[in-house]
């Protein structure tokens, strides 16, 4: 987040109390219009339209690190639809803000490679989205805080998924994985391992069906081996 620190600047100004480094229009002795303004740090300039001696309507904020935001201003915030490229990272956002967070709908790409598409609430990935890794896997489905979390689907590669729940950005609760082999996994899960009741039709044609433990089944367990009595278990 820059916009509170980056704006605090707009107020001050108003009052005369910065080196004026401005070179625009003007109305009442107060930048309005079109102008550039250095701030007295140096390390950002804006340059755009003024509106009472804030930052208002279309502009673009440069830092000196490379980065900068181009976009919307309402009056003296980042706020509405722009493009802010991060200097020290190398990522870039293409969406909504409010108060010079990423909020609302954007498309967040990373320099690693990854892609978050979707809902934002200030600065954090939050309701539905899709993101989108460098080895190609995708994820499409809910997120809280940043993480995984509600129900989703995770495919690993074309042939291997994994639908159902999420918390804290693990697969928790009830989901279907479907292994690289294509044996399939339908049950319970906690915290990233099969954990309750659930069934496993294995590619050899055995199908488990019980309780599992931390990943594991528990005791002793029934084989059916005509895996069509469980298929719609997997379904």
């Amino acid at each position: 987040r820059f916009g509170k620190h980056a704006l605090m600047a707009d107020k001050i100004g108003q009052e005369e109390h910065f080196v004026d480094r401005y070179v625009g229009d003007r109305k009442d002795q107060r930048r309005h219009g079109h102008g550039v303004y250095t701030y007295e740090n140096k390390f950002f300039t804006y340059q755009g339209q003024w509106e009472n001696g804030l930052k208002h309507g279309h502009g673009k904020l440069i830092m000196k690190d490379g980065g900068f935001y181009e976009g919307t201003f309402v009056k003296g915030e980042i706020e509405g639809h722009g493009y802010r490229l991060y200097g020290h990272s190398g990522d870039s956002y293409t969406g909504q803000f409010r108060e010079g967070e990423r909020h609302g709908q954007g498309v967040l790409k990373t320099a690693r490679g990854s892609q978050y598409e979707g809902t934002w609430v200030l600065g954090k990935m939050e309701g539905s989205g899709m993101l989108t890794e460098p080895d190609g896997s995708v994820y499409e489905g809910e997120f809280h805080k940043h993480k995984k979390h509600g129900e989703g689907v995770q495919m690993y590669s074309s042939t291997v998924y994994y639908e159902g729940g999420w918390v804290d950005g693990k697969r928790h609760g009830q989901g279907i994985f479907r292994s690289k082999d294509g044996s399939v996994y339908n049950g319970q899960w906690r915290s990233d391992v099969y954990h309750g009741e659930g069934s496993m039709v294995h590619s050899s044609g055995v199908t488990y069906v019980g309780m599992w433990v931390n990943g594991r089944p528990a005791g002793e367990w029934p084989v059916i081996r005509d895996v069509t009595q469980m298929l719609h278990v997997c379904v």
